[in-house]
């Protein structure tokens, strides 16, 4: 079993062009950079599962994407900004405690019933809260875009060595 995680502030990134700026090295936005990040676990699951589907055992290994919610954790203690400040002053209010966020990632890999290529996370109203279930994947325009993801696969292969065959 392969599990990315992954959450919803892949939102954030709207425009195609970072895929050509990977390493924000001509352009560095905080937010947009780390939503990067989470559309390139989608991609990277997605590819990955299309790649093991093609492989003699395909059923061997189940690829899913969790997201932990709006959690609780140390993440914003460093981060300057109006938003980062947002999230501190919140945090014990609205976000789950950390041991509830890890819900997600927890069934993912405990329950043998959920779907191959599933992306979990918090069932509430706003998708931040509550207990995991399978939802649809967040920003699905860009993290769908085949061309994108075969740039994050390739972008991958080059960085690590690690070359599929």
């Amino acid at each position: 079993m392969v599990v990315s995680t992954s959450s919803s502030a892949s939102s954030g990134v709207n425009r195609r062009a970072i895929w050509d700026d990977i390493n924000a090295e001509q352009k560095y936005e905080a937010w947009e950079v780390y939503g990067l990040s989470k559309i390139a676990a989608y991609q990277f699951r997605d590819e990955l599962h299309e790649r093991l589907s093609q492989t003699a055992q395909p059923s061997k290994i189940k690829v899913l994407t969790t997201h932990p919610g709006l959690t609780a954790t140390p993440l914003f203690d460093a981060s300057q900004g109006i938003l980062a400040t947002v999230f501190r002053s919140v945090r014990g209010v609205f976000m789950m405690q950390p041991a509830q966020g890890a819900l997600s990632t927890l069934r993912a890999v405990l329950d043998d019933q959920i779907p191959n290529g599933s992306f979990l996370g918090p069932g509430g109203r706003t998708g931040m809260r509550g207990n995991p279930k399978v939802v649809k994947d967040y920003n699905q325009k860009l993290a769908h875009d085949a061309e994108l993801r075969a740039k994050m696969w390739a972008y991958c292969d080059a960085s690590t060595g690690a070359v599929w065959t």
